[in-house]
């Protein structure tokens, strides 16, 4: 999924998933693509804009494992919940549906909007997020989903 993203990756990163995941989402920003996570533990990932989440504790005691969530370009999505530590999957989803892909890629974005604003109180200075949302971005699954639609050239 990583290796394929053109334009924008958008996650929601528990630590263990970040640390796996790290050295393939710096190689998708290395190529242009950009690529913003919410992440619960400051890891640096070199060309990544990582939005930390103000209430990490809270969020990580209270799930029963490592939660991941990844959408690439609005293409495909990954939602997955991993024992602690990586050591099995107790659930995981995947699918290149276009549909399902652009409803996750904007419930991501506003995730990550969301959590911006609550740690800092506003968005100022979180030029990252600018045009990440699903029709400020058009990534490639929305433009393939309105061209499957017949709607490629209705701006409404």
């Amino acid at each position: 999924m990583l290796r394929g993203a053109r334009e924008i990756v958008l996650g929601d990163l528990f630590p263990a998933p970040l640390e796996a995941l790290a050295g393939e989402l710096s190689a998708a920003a290395a190529r242009g693509v950009k690529v913003v996570v919410k992440v619960y533990s400051r890891v640096d990932v070199p060309g990544v804009a990582e939005v930390p989440e103000a209430d990490a504790a809270r969020a990580l005691d209270g799930w029963p494992g490592e939660p991941l969530t990844l959408v690439a370009d609005a293409e495909e999505h990954l939602l997955a919940l991993f024992d602690r530590g990586l050591s099995g999957v107790r659930q995981a989803v995947w699918s290149r549906s276009p549909f399902l892909s652009c409803v996750q890629h904007n419930r991501v974005a506003m995730e990550l909007l969301h959590t911006a604003w609550k740690g800092r109180g506003s968005l100022a200075g979180a030029d990252a997020l600018v045009g990440i949302s699903l029709l400020a971005s058009r990534p490639p699954g929305l433009r393939r989903l309105r061209e499957q639609a017949g709607s490629a050239g209705d701006e409404g």
